[in-house]
This record gives structure tokens, C-alpha cells and sequence, in this order.
């Protein structure tokens, strides 16, 4: 399910107790604007992840993802991208 920019105060919410962190530093607003729905910059999220989890330097963006925010915080970041 893609979230609409009318939902993004929920989403808000929902990141946040998922992540731990806001999600307006990764929202990619052109695409979100084009697409009226919410896409994230995988990217950004990408380099943030790699900075707050050092330790998984060797990891990717999506084994990260699963080791420290399971399947809820996978399936978020699949609606977003």
C-alpha cells in the first residue's frame, strides 16, 4: 500500500515508532510531488543507516534494515520506495 501525501501525518507517526527518527530527511519531494504519493531517497536513508549502525559497514541497506528493525521496518521501506 503507497501512502498518499494526505496520509503523511499518520506515516509520520508510524516512521517514527519504527525507526526511531523522523522521515522528512528522506522524503524525496519531487518524486513524492509527480507521483502524489510518498517516496522516500533510499540513498539518503541508505548513508543514514550506515552512519547510526557502523558496526554493519559490511551490510546492505536492506540487511540493516532487517537486523535491526525487522520485518515491520522492511515492509515500511518497500511501501516507500
Amino acid at each position: 500500500m503507497a501512502y498518499k501525501i494526505t496520509e503523511l501525518t499518520e506515516l509520520k507517526v508510524f516512521f517514527r515508532n519504527v525507526f526511531g527518527c523522523s522521515i522528512g530527511q528522506f522524503i524525496d519531494t519531487l518524486m513524492t510531488a509527480a507521483c502524489a504519493q510518498i517516496i522516500i531517497d533510499i540513498v539518503k536513508l541508505d548513508e543514514y543507516l550506515h552512519k547510526i549502525h557502523p558496526e554493519d559497514e559490511n551490510l546492505s541497506c536492506d540487511e540493516i534494515i532487517f537486523k535491526h528493525y525487522g520485518d515491520e521496518g522492511a515492509a515500511l521501506i518497500d511501501e516507500l520506495i
